[in-house]
């Protein structure tokens, strides 16, 4: 007996799924597919139906026709948040997902697309953006003292302000931050200008979003930059400018509010280490465009070898070395006093 009333409630879960599938497939006929189900579910634009009401939508047509314990589907909304796991457990999970964070990032994202991610944020669009770069050595590779190039691993951070990706957090659980594909919202076009080859990108990471709009971009990536040694000495200096080739100095402004090269992360090469670091604010133009100027920054160290350091069997070897010449030397005058006496 048991074992039958097992299937018929197996049975109507299974009707049950069917109806309200039906029901979704209805609710979105004039959306995309799977786009259609995210609006639906999440957005809280069809026919007012929020996630919330979904839920409660599936618990009702569960209750009525699957016929199963009230003690754990409860019609109290309340209730119902404290027993979603208990819901899960005993269906499988076919409940959707209605987390705060998911509708955070699906509202700034559909609200971006909407306003167009191609075009600079910002609500005055003859004011230049403000970028800010960092830059971190990681590891210096080589360096070719014939060909004065040296290869390194370095780090970037862009952190720019757009105010149209803002929120209220005690909207969304107090919510401060989240993570969005760098695709899906506008990012400054800053590049490594005068590479002796084009820089090789190692990862990108996705756009740390405030609820404030500061927005973060790390990447790193392999360089092979000049560095040529001055005249007057003979540590090469080597320099890492970054700039934009779209947006002139009325577009977009650089600027590193550090004011050095971060090594904290910095990994020790057994010949080469870089000193001396410092960041120089540079202008550039374009002949092509005559009186556009670009903002620039600069990124310069110095390249130095390393101090060698002797073992202690180099030093007791080079000590021998030195007392044997300096004995031979004494041996003839030592000869000619002894035969003198």
């Amino acid at each position: 007996m048991s074992s039958l009333r097992c299937c018929i409630r197996i049975l109507g879960i299974i009707a049950c799924l069917s109806i309200i599938w039906r029901k979704i497939i209805d609710a979105i006929k004039d959306a995309n597919a799977f786009k259609g189900i995210e609006h639906f579910l999440l957005e809280e634009k069809n026919e007012g139906i929020s996630c919330l009401d979904a839920r409660a939508q599936i618990l009702d047509c569960m209750r009525e026709m699957c016929r199963i314990d009230s003690k754990v589907f409860i019609s109290d909304r309340t209730a119902e948040e404290n027993n979603l796991i208990k819901i899960d457990e005993n269906i499988g999970e076919i409940l959707v997902s209605c987390g705060k964070e998911q509708q955070l990032v699906n509202d700034l994202v559909n609200s971006k697309q909407s306003a167009g991610v191609h075009g600079r944020p910002g609500v005055n669009p003859s004011s230049p953006i403000q970028v800010n770069i960092s830059l971190s050595i990681l590891q210096i590779l080589e360096y070719d003292q014939d060909k004065e190039v040296i290869v390194l691993i370095g780090r970037t951070a862009l952190e720019w302000f757009d105010s149209e990706v803002t929120w209220n957090a005690s909207k969304y659980d107090d919510i401060d931050l989240v993570v969005i594909d760098h695709d899906a919202l506008w990012t400054p076009d800053i590049i490594v200008l005068g590479l002796v080859q084009p820089a090789v990108l190692i990862h990108q990471s996705r756009l740390r979003v405030t609820s404030q709009g500061n927005i973060t971009w790390v990447q790193e990536s392999r360089y092979h930059v000049n560095c040529k040694p001055p005249s007057s000495e003979d540590s090469p200096t080597c320099n890492l400018r970054f700039g934009s080739m779209a947006y002139d100095e009325t577009k977009l402004l650089l600027s590193s509010p550090l004011n050095l090269i971060d090594a904290g992360s910095y990994v020790p090469n057994s010949i080469w280490e870089f000193s001396k670091n410092k960041v120089l604010k540079e202008s550039r133009s374009m002949l092509f465009l005559t009186g556009t100027i670009y903002d620039d920054v600069m990124f310069q160290f110095k390249l130095r070898r390393r101090p060698t350091t002797k073992s202690k069997e180099d030093e007791e070897e080079s000590g021998a070395s030195s007392i044997l010449p300096s004995a031979a030397a004494a041996a003839p005058a030592l000869l000619v006093l002894l035969l003198t006496r």
